[in-house]
């Protein structure tokens, strides 16, 4: 009877046992900081790469160019001998950039086709009154009418070939005015042709809004010449004929 009793009380105290819950055990894992970029440490370049430095420029040797490229400094830029560039395209220097400036200061003004370098091919008779410049950038020549705000400027610019031809060029310069294109056979009938020692001159004389211009384009020698000013319409009134003798005075040199 004790043994009995002995074996419902074992069997009842795993039966206890089996139906107690099992208790839940929780961790707390701590995430990982985002690794901080250490200063003056650079990732590491693929194999052949330049070094870099902590500013991010290029340190060492520099990868070899294919031939006839520019010599590439430490610091990206070009060095040495520049490319030869194809016919009429302005000069480039060491570090990619053009040099000479711009006729009149503005890209606008930049005769079509442009390119080539000053020429001294062409001699001239200065009009009286008129103060001649020195070569600067882009201008074989520039002269100066008048002083303070009412001056007059008149830039010379030669270019290699023909520079675009006197069309392209006549229209981009009315479209500075406001004024619409010419066709070939308009051309003709809107300008008028100048004779001198160095040849036939194409002179165009436009009207704007507020604005006239005087220009003159020259072919010599396997080279353009552009004859150029815009100013007020009573200052270039006076000095039309002036501009006119100059282009009639154009010679060989």
């Amino acid at each position: 009877m004790n043994h009995a009793i002995f074996c419902v009380a074992i069997l009842s105290a795993a039966v206890a046992l089996g139906c107690k819950k099992d208790a839940v055990t929780r961790y707390q894992v701590e995430k990982s900081a985002a690794p901080q970029a250490v200063p003056g440490e650079v990732p590491a370049m693929p194999p052949g790469h330049p070094k870099i430095d902590a500013k991010g420029g290029m340190s060492g040797e520099v990868p070899a160019m294919p031939p006839g490229h520019p010599k590439i400094d430490a610091k990206g830029g070009m060095s040495g001998e520049v490319p030869a560039m194809p016919p009429g395209h302005p000069k480039i220097d060491g570090m990619g950039a053009m040099g000479g400036a711009m006729p009149g200061g503005m890209p606008g003004n930049m005769p079509a086709g442009m390119g080539g370098a000053p020429s001294s091919a062409l001699k001239w008779s200065t009009p009286k009154g008129w103060k001649e410049m020195p070569p600067s950038g882009m201008r074989t020549a520039t002269f100066l009418i008048g002083e303070g705000t009412g001056r007059v400027e008149i830039s010379v610019v030669v270019l290699s070939g023909a520079g675009g031809g006197a069309l392209d060029n006549i229209n981009r310069w009315r479209s500075q005015l406001g004024l619409g294109p010419l066709t070939g056979a308009a051309l003709k009938k809107e300008t008028q042709a100048v004779r001198s020692p160095a040849g036939e001159a194409v002179f165009a004389d436009f009207k704007g809004k507020d604005l006239r211009l005087l220009g003159a384009v020259l072919g010599h020698g396997g080279e353009a010449w552009f004859f150029k000013t815009i100013a007020a319409d009573a200052a270039l009134e006076k000095m039309r004929p002036a501009f006119l003798e100059l282009l009639r005075s154009l010679r060989p040199s």
